[in-house]
C-alpha cells in the first residue's frame, strides 16, 4: 500500500494488472476503487479525511436496525462511496478557483457530511421517482415507492445548506487572498 493511502482517509482509483513476465506487458487489466478509512493509530486530536461509512451511515440513521421494513441499509457501498466524492468535485469545479482539495486534504468535514447526505437523498429520489408505481393485487393496495416528494425536500435542505456554505466559504478565501496581495503605502496606518 502506498505510504499517502496510509495518512488519511481518502476515495483513490486504482488499476491492478496482471502483466507477463517475459515482455512487462499487460495481460489483464482492472479497475476499482479503494476506499480508506481514517483509523484510531494516528493522530485522533486531528480529524482529517473524509467521514467514515459509519459517521455517514449513523447520521442518516440509515442502518438495518433503524431501517424496520428493509431490515437491511438503503444505499449500497457504492453509492455512499459516489456521494462522497461528488461534494468534492463540486467544490472543486465551483468559481472561483481559489482552493482544490482531494477527499484526503478537505477541511470541512462537517458540511461534507452534510452534502453526502444530500447526495444520497438525491439518489433516493430517482430511485422512487422511477419506481413509483400503485399496487392493487391480491388484496394488497397501495403504492410503497411514492416517497420522491419526501426525499426530493430532504435533498434539497442539505445541498442547499452546501451550496450556501461552498458560496461563502469560497468568498471567504478569495476575499483573504485579496486583501492578503494589496501592496500600499497606506497599509498599516
Amino acid at each position: 500500500m502506498p505510504e499517502e493511502f496510509r495518512d488519511a482517509g481518502s476515495v483513490y482509483q486504482i488499476q491492478v494488472a496482471i502483466v507477463e513476465v517475459s515482455s512487462s506487458r499487460p495481460v489483464l487489466l482492472n479497475t476499482c476503487i479503494w476506499l480508506v478509512e481514517e483509523g484510531l493509530w494516528g493522530d485522533v486530536t486531528a480529524r482529517t479525511g473524509m467521514p467514515s461509512f459509519g459517521e455517514i451511515r449513523s447520521h442518516m440513521r440509515d442502518t438495518a436496525i433503524e431501517n424496520d421494513l428493509l431490515d437491511d441499509v438503503e444505499f449500497d457501498d457504492e453509492e455512499v462511496i459516489r456521494a462522497i466524492v461528488r461534494p468534492i468535485d463540486q467544490w472543486n469545479e465551483t468559481p472561483p478557483p481559489v482552493a482544490s482539495f482531494s477527499c484526503a486534504t478537505f477541511p470541512y468535514r462537517y458540511h461534507w457530511l452534510q452534502a453526502i447526505v444530500g447526495e444520497l437523498m438525491m439518489t433516493g429520489v430517482h430511485h422512487y421517482a422511477r419506481n413509483n408505481i400503485k399496487v392493487d393485487h391480491g388484496g394488497v393496495s397501495g403504492n410503497f415507492k411514492d416517497k420522491a416528494p419526501e426525499y426530493a425536500q430532504i435533498a434539497q435542505l442539505y445541498r442547499g445548506e452546501w451550496k450556501e456554505f461552498i458560496d461563502m466559504k469560497k468568498l471567504e478565501i478569495n476575499t483573504g487572498m485579496a486583501i492578503n496581495s494589496l501592496d500600499s503605502p497606506y497599509v498599516g496606518w
